[in-house]
């Protein structure tokens, strides 16, 4: 019998609510909550790479979230006036007959994994959050700000960057660095002929088109932003628009005139959470960007807390002590989350270079390295199982 019988999950995003499912199938009981007064799913689109589809194969979703998204093998690279730097073909490492990435709107992903934890008999309260909590070997007696009161043998921080629970355990000294750089996102309708994503290189940005349906694709934009905190929403069109225009490739002007009328822009400052010590103390334990958010670059961010979930799901369902268990979970999930934050650290420092020569010598080792006649497979980093 598992030493985990009953636990609060803090934070009903992406995270929270995949591991939600996975503790359910293990006969754990379920309590999430929320700050947010309705299940939010916050951002415009997402990109799935292999393994996150096979992570989401285990927890039970992966067919759903291809059903409603778009399927690709290939990336391609340009300059910023659409000259082709790189074609890459990349490996099918989920299965070899599921195409390499999946792209999907993100309140499509967040719908499914929704579904799914409400079948699963996960129970959740909106608008709430931990007011206070005490922590031992034992158990966990958490207040909650809607008056609640309960014990649990395990609560779990899936709370975001900015996670109270979080600070509540380990203070403020893992408060979120920023990067130096911003993302804009927002829909627009998508070309014919981008069955792929495409990365427009430019200096000191990078842009993106990736197709989520026959009809639109999802933009990101990421611009080198020193003073990104200071960004007014009624700025965000014309600040966009003048980034933009750097661009002179035909397809990169369209999308500046779509961005122009676009419904919604999303502006995020890009920002890391780096801890150098173990992600929980006695019964209380964190994941996904709470414990190790990356920068967006190889849109790996809710895969690691999609893995998360997994293997936490996993331990937690053995017969073995609660601190074995949290052992065993953060010793298979630190090595990886700090890779694909290393990793995807150095990818933006390259492909936010802001020096106009150095961009060119960059654009020019790409074409050498990658465009041939034919494709070649490019190895995912992150194909080994989790």
């Amino acid at each position: 019998m598992a030493a985990v019988e009953k636990v609060l999950i803090v934070g009903a995003g992406l995270g929270g609510l995949a591991l939600g499912i996975e503790l359910r199938k293990h006969g754990i009981l379920v309590d999430t909550i929320e700050q947010q007064r309705t299940h939010n799913a916050a951002g415009i689109g997402i990109a799935q790479p292999g393994n996150a589809l096979r992570a989401l194969e285990k927890i039970g979703v992966k067919q759903l979230c291809i059903s409603k998204g778009f399927q690709s093998d290939q990336y391609r690279y340009f300059d910023g006036a659409g000259q082709a730097l790189a074609s890459l073909q990349m490996l099918r490492i989920a299965n070899t007959d599921l195409p390499a990435m999946n792209f999907l709107s993100r309140s499509a992903l967040h719908e499914s994994l929704l579904g799914a934890a409400c079948a699963a008999g996960v129970n959740f309260r909106l608008g709430t959050t931990v007011e206070s909590l005490r922590n031992s070997a034992d158990g966990v007696s958490v207040k909650c700000s809607d008056g609640a009161v309960g014990t649990y043998d395990l609560v779990v921080g899936a709370d975001g960057i900015r996670s109270q629970v979080r600070q509540r355990v380990f203070g403020a000294s893992y408060e979120p660095l920023y990067t130096g750089c911003a993302a804009w996102r927002f829909l627009a309708r998508r070309p014919e002929d981008l069955t792929y994503q495409a990365i427009y290189l430019g200096v000191g940005m990078r842009t993106g088109l990736v197709p989520i349906s026959n009809e639109s694709m999802f933009v990101f934009v990421v611009t080198n932003e020193p003073d990104a905190g200071r960004v007014q929403p009624d700025r965000f069109k014309a600040m966009l628009a003048e980034r933009l225009s750097s661009y002179t490739a035909p397809v990169m002007r369209d999308v500046a005139a779509q961005a122009e009328k676009a419904e919604t822009i999303v502006y995020t400052p890009l920002e890391e959470v780096v801890m150098d010590v173990p992600w929980f103390k006695d019964r209380v334990v964190l994941m996904g960007d709470a414990a190790h958010a990356s920068s967006p670059h190889v849109a790996q961010g809710a895969a690691m807390a999609f893995e998360d979930a997994v293997v936490l799901g996993e331990v937690l369902g053995k017969d073995m002590p609660v601190s074995a268990a949290l052992d065993s979970y953060y010793i298979r999930r630190f090595g990886r989350c700090r890779y694909v934050q290393d990793y995807s650290r150095n990818i933006g420092k390259e492909g936010q270079l802001s020096d106009a020569k150095a961009c060119a010598d960059r654009n020019e080792a790409l074409r050498k390295r990658f465009l041939v006649p034919q494709p070649r497979p490019h190895e995912w980093v992150l194909n080994e199982n989790i």
